[in-house]
């Protein structure tokens, strides 16, 4: 979980000024609960508080596939999608990150254009890291390396289950599957945030045949629904489902 106070009134990023000194405390907080800078010591949160930019993002994009990769981000506040569009604009929802979670990383490793897009669903509070700055401490701070790769590793995972499910189930089957790499990869606890519109995008299918099969799993008392998300109620039954 992430501190959700309100870190600054600008709504871009500004690398030309450094964050004032009474925001200073409020940016360790965002960091120290984010999920990878989380045991970094005091003084090398400070550091890194003096060297960041925090921001506010109204809905909409971050960035597009294909761009520059020059900054990653925390999310603070709100909810992120990592998403890829086809030529004809249909969405294909890879991820979805709350609070405490980083993306963007990924281009400043390898040095490469965006691989997708990320998207603001909601009003957000972000903190930028240039490129310098997430290299040195990755560099200088060997734990906090193999947390990033350990990130990196469990999206590699969901991207995983949702090619072979879209490959090698039937629709039940990788709706379970999916459902469960995202509950994952949001490290959420049993809440899964996304919609299902999201998850009929992702499966390749239409809305209705996402909607009766959570109809029916809510139920048999698999999951329960709420505005933007899915409960997990019944982990032992759903991953039979995966199985069949």
């Amino acid at each position: 979980m992430a501190t959700t106070v309100s870190l600054c009134n600008s709504v871009q990023p500004s690398d030309s000024q450094p964050p004032e000194q009474d925001q200073l405390s409020q940016i360790v907080d965002a960091l120290r609960a984010s999920v990878l800078f989380s045991r970094l010591s005091a003084a090398e949160l400070t550091e890194m508080a003096c060297l960041v930019r925090p921001f506010k993002m109204a809905p909409g994009i971050i960035f597009m596939e294909g761009d520059t990769s020059t900054n990653a981000y925390v999310v603070v506040s709100g909810r992120v999608d990592i998403s890829v569009f086809s030529d004809d604009g249909r969405e294909l929802l890879l991820y979805r990150l709350g609070p405490g979670h980083l993306f963007g990383e990924t281009g400043l490793l390898d040095e490469q254009p965006r691989s997708a897009c990320a998207i603001a669903r909601a009003h957000c509070e972000l903190i930028s890291i240039s490129r310098r700055v997430l290299l040195n401490s990755v560099t200088h701070n060997p734990g906090l390396a193999l947390r990033m790769i350990a990130s990196l590793s469990r999206r590699l995972r969901t991207a995983d289950e949702t090619i072979k499910a879209i490959g090698f189930l039937d629709m039940s089957a990788r709706l379970v599957r999916i459902l469960l790499a995202m509950e994952q990869e949001q490290e959420g606890g049993g809440i899964v945030w996304v919609s299902q519109n999201d998850l009929a995008s992702t499966l390749g299918c239409m809305r209705q045949s996402v909607t009766r099969t959570i109809t029916a799993w809510r139920r048999l008392g698999y999951v329960s629904t709420g505005r933007g998300y899915i409960r997990i109620l019944n982990r032992r039954k759903l991953q039979a489902l995966s199985r069949q």
